[in-house]
């Protein structure tokens, strides 16, 4: 995982724009589809105070990766790990 820009997470919170969670799953091949899980959006901003601290946007940051691993384990658990099995 990626840790997230702090950029990001501090446009998010000052624009009050939720953001909206992905995990793209890794293709084995090229020509295989792309999987992706979607998440519910987060309303970082509820988070953090009006003019937000950098130790608020860093913790805004953990939270998005916490959702990214949440998003893999429910892909995982979805398909229970096995390769080859379909998921609509």
């Amino acid at each position: 995982f990626l840790q997230f820009k702090n950029g990001i997470t501090f446009m998010s919170i000052m624009n009050k724009t939720p953001i909206l969670p992905v995990y793209r799953v890794k293709r084995e091949k090229w020509w295989h589809r792309t999987k992706v899980i979607i998440g519910q959006p987060i309303k970082l901003y509820e988070e953090c105070s009006k003019i937000p601290t950098i130790q608020e946007i860093e913790n805004a940051g953990k939270i998005l990766l916490e959702k990214e691993k949440e998003l893999r384990d429910y892909y995982d658990n979805l398909i229970g790990g096995g390769k080859n099995k379909w998921v609509w």
